[in-house]
């Protein structure tokens, strides 16, 4: 009995081992073919990439070829480079594309379609994907806005010409800034007298680790442009110091004005 059991147990691991000996034979053989899933995927995004058309120049409105034949006067967006003139198009950034200045130096990249209208001057479309604002000198974040308590991130601030600034949460109404007011919660508008000038003021909040984060959106009209400044505060919770260091970051943020420090960096910019 106990030479039938051995028997059986050096039967059934010989059976294991011509197994694996096969799957490996059969694994490393020339017909066999290794997945390569995830290198197609990144040589596919890498391919996508390469094909991506990037222009660099100035925000216009696309010119006519011929300003004798009949056509509309309806603004074109368009980017002028050194090699001509291409349309812009895309759905997702049109209200981007509206609050941009005339000559205002911006990079798009995308999918380039050979058509042209025969009216406009243009080398062809760029199906955008993505822009960038190459005039961001404005959005570094001011020396006003360092504190020992509070810290301050994505700090931005633009103006706009008032005609072509698409209606959002903000927007001009009789040369003054316009908003709906919202009491909600997290997100907050109200309008607001700061040093004699309308402001339209946007703010969202939540907790986090010890913290409170708050995003804000100013906005006003001087003359014909729109000013907008935007960023996040992250307020640390003063319960969390020791008594003497809370009594500090108390004070500061009794004493921390937003409103006078945003009206000062719109004044820099006028």
């Amino acid at each position: 009995m106990n030479r039938l059991i051995k028997a059986l147990i050096y039967t059934f691991a010989l059976l294991v081992i011509l197994t694996g000996v096969l799957f490996v034979i059969n694994f490393i053989s020339p017909g066999s073919k290794i997945p390569e899933t995830n290198n197609e995927i990144t040589t596919e995004t890498e391919e996508e990439k390469k094909n991506m058309f990037i222009a660099q120049g100035k925000f216009v409105c696309l010119p006519v070829i011929d300003k004798n034949k009949p056509h509309n006067d309806i603004c074109l967006f368009g980017i002028q480079t050194n090699d001509g003139y291409y349309r812009l198009q895309t759905n997702e950034n049109e209200n981007f594309l509206a609050t941009l200045e005339n000559n205002q130096n911006i990079q798009v990249s995308g999918e380039l379609i050979a058509e042209n209208d025969g009216v406009h001057q243009s080398s062809g479309t760029i199906h955008i994907e993505e822009i960038k604002n190459l005039e961001e000198k404005n959005n570094i974040l001011p020396e006003n806005f360092k504190a020992d308590y509070i810290s301050f991130s994505n700090y931005k601030i633009n103006k706009y010409k008032t005609e072509v600034y698409p209606r959002l949460e903000f927007w001009p109404e009789n040369g003054e800034i316009e908003c709906e007011e919202i009491n909600g919660n997290p997100l907050k508008i109200a309008k607001k007298k700061i040093n004699g000038k309308k402001y339209c003021i946007a703010n969202s909040s939540e907790g986090a680790a010890g913290s409170v984060y708050s995003q804000y959106a100013y906005g006003t009209v001087i003359d014909d442009y729109i000013y907008t400044v935007i960023f996040l505060a992250r307020y640390s919770n003063c319960g969390n110091y020791p008594e003497e260091e809370m009594a500090k970051c108390e004070n500061e943020r009794n004493s921390f004005n937003l409103d006078i420090l945003v009206d000062e960096e719109i004044k820099k910019i006028k």
